[in-house]
């Protein structure tokens, strides 16, 4: 697979892909990713003919996080971010294979727990990499609070040695079974997402986990490790009330025009914004700091975000500039600035 290298500025994480010499783009899965939010999927930006930029929200690598001391509830949220993105990659009709699968080229942004990965939209890679491996190389890696009872993890391990094949719909299914309210917090709602395969044959993509037998045949023991301090509330309440991927928002998205009032519907879909009146959903024509296609909000479900388009003077959320073809997820309550133009986002009546 290509090399990869990452570059972190104030905690914001680019990673840079070269490709080997039999690797190509293939452009119609770079207008895919291109086009469409797909959470979890760091969006490529091409440079020449031989290299790949990834951009992803600040954070660090899951490599590192999972060493703080997780409890089981922090664990799962991660568990089934990356069950339902392999869901996604294979819906879309993408290679699972092309999904880099190592802890370290893996990223999580600490105060949304959501977590992004690098897909190499590319042609003649020829390395095959196992996904069992990846999720056992999380298991095992990660650092659990002391007083947590690890029998979750025991089960779920044993639950994965016993699949003959990787199939996400069944590990989702499982763990809908031990902890329903897991997948409430990561897909707003509690009803299934139905993954459908698209394959040459009419089963799912097959990952081998017979040559991990050896590998998972112990009983995990109790960590020995120092940490224990508390991520999250272990109160379930809290939790819940956490702001954490998908809230459940039935009501429309709107802003509110700090100089004027205006409130401004925002339709489904992507609602563009800036200075060209043709070109935008709306349009601030007066302002000669606003560029012509300055930003872009989107929604994905019941969440929203905001993407700056590489604009002169940046747009800003709650103060802070965010970088430029980045996705970055907003709330109701925010407040926008398009350069100096300041917007509050509002969702509902």
């Amino acid at each position: 697979m290509a090399k990869l290298k990452v570059k972190q500025d104030n905690g914001q994480i680019t990673v840079e892909s070269r490709l080997k010499r039999k690797e190509k783009i293939n452009q119609q899965e770079i207008d895919v990713l291109s086009s469409r939010l797909i959470r979890g999927i760091m969006r490529p930006t091409v440079v020449g003919k031989r290299k790949l930029n990834y951009a992803a929200p600040q954070g660090v690598t899951l490599k590192r996080y999972i060493t703080k001391g997780l409890d089981r509830q922090e664990f799962l949220l991660i568990f089934v971010q990356i069950v339902e993105l392999t869901k996604k990659i294979l819906n879309l009709g993408f290679d699972l294979s092309n999904l880099v699968m190592d802890l370290d080229y893996t990223f999580i942004n600490e105060a949304t727990k959501e977590v992004h990965f690098v897909y190499q939209p590319l042609f003649g890679i020829d390395e095959q990499v196992n996904i069992f491996s990846y999720i056992y190389d999380l298991i095992f890696k990660t650092t659990f609070q002391l007083n947590e009872d690890l029998e979750f993890v025991n089960n779920l391990v044993y639950f994965l040695k016993n699949m003959p094949f990787y199939n996400p719909q069944s590990v989702e299914d499982y763990i809908r079974q031990v902890d329903p309210q897991i997948y409430q917090v990561v897909l707003g709602s509690g009803s299934k997402s139905g993954a459908v395969y698209r394959s040459q044959s009419a089963q799912p993509h097959t990952y081998n986990n017979d040559q991990y037998d050896d590998v998972v045949g112990t009983v995990l023991l109790e960590d020995e490790s120092d940490y224990g301090t508390t991520l999250l509330s272990d109160s379930e309440d809290s939790f819940n009330q956490t702001t954490i991927l998908n809230e459940v928002v039935p009501d429309a998205p709107y802003l509110i025009r700090k100089d004027n009032n205006e409130r401004i519907d925002i339709k489904p879909g992507v609602f563009r914004l800036g200075k060209d009146q043709g070109a935008v959903d709306y349009a601030i024509p007066t302002n000669n700091a606003i560029s012509r296609l300055h930003a872009e909000i989107i929604a994905e479900g019941d969440a929203y975000y905001i993407r700056d388009n590489h604009s002169t003077n940046h747009t800003y959320v709650n103060g802070t500039p965010i970088g430029p073809n980045q996705d970055t997820r907003i709330f109701a309550g925010d407040s926008i600035m398009l350069a100096d133009q300041e917007f509050d986002f509002h969702i509902g009546t």
